[in-house]
C-alpha cells in the first residue's frame, strides 16, 4: 500500500492510497493546483508479471475552476507514457462537464456496463477509470453503504496471462 496525504487536519489526513496484490516498484505523488483546497494524483508502477503497469489515483476538487487545472496537471503529467497505464479517482462531475476532451490517443473512458447507472448515491458518475490500453471492455460499480462513492472496478487485458 502506498499513501499520500493532500489536506491535514487536527484530527487527520486526507489523500488518496493504492493497494496491490503486485509488487509497487516505485511511487510518487504530485500536488494538484487549486484555489479551494489542496488536492493531489499519486502515482505507482507496479510488476504484472513481466510487464510494468502505471497506476494514478486522483480526487479532484469541488469548483469547477480547481477541476480545470487540475485535470490540465494530470494530463501532463502522464502525457508519455508507454506502459499500461489507468487513471481513477473522483472526478467531481460528470464526464460530459470535463472542461476539454481527454485525448483518446491518450486515455480512453473505460465505460459503465449498461445495467450500472452511477457511482455516486445522489445517481451521478463522477467517479472514472481511464487507460491508454485499447481492450479494455467496460466497469462497473458496486453499491456500499460505507461511502456516498461506490468502488468503480474494471478488468483490463495486459500482453502477459496475469490479471490486473
Amino acid at each position: 500500500m502506498v499513501g499520500d496525504q493532500s489536506l491535514t487536519y487536527k484530527v487527520g489526513q486526507y489523500g488518496n492510497a493504492i493497494l496491490s496484490r503486485y509488487p509497487i516498484e516505485d511511487s510518487s505523488y504530485t500536488l494538484l493546483p487549486g484555489n479551494k483546497e489542496t488536492r493531489s494524483m499519486l502515482e505507482v508502477k507496479i510488476k504484472v508479471g513481466s510487464e510494468h503497469v502505471r497506476i494514478a489515483d486522483t480526487h479532484l476538487g469541488l469548483s469547477k475552476e480547481d477541476r480545470s487545472v487540475q485535470l490540465a496537471r494530470i494530463s501532463e503529467k502522464v502525457a508519455n507514457y508507454d506502459d499500461p497505464l489507468i487513471v481513477a479517482g473522483d472526478f467531481n462531475m460528470e464526464l460530459d462537464s470535463f472542461p476539454f476532451k481527454i485525448e483518446p490517443t491518450q486515455l480512453t473512458n473505460v465505460p459503465l456496463r449498461a445495467d450500472v447507472k452511477s457511482t455516486f448515491v445522489d445517481g451521478k458518475r463522477i467517479d472514472y477509470i481511464f487507460t491508454n490500453r485499447k481492450n479494455v471492455q467496460s466497469s462497473w460499480a458496486i453499491p456500499t453503504i460505507f461511502s456516498d462513492h461506490f468502488p468503480v472496478i474494471t478488468l483490463i487485458r495486459l500482453g502477459s496471462s496475469v490479471r490486473v
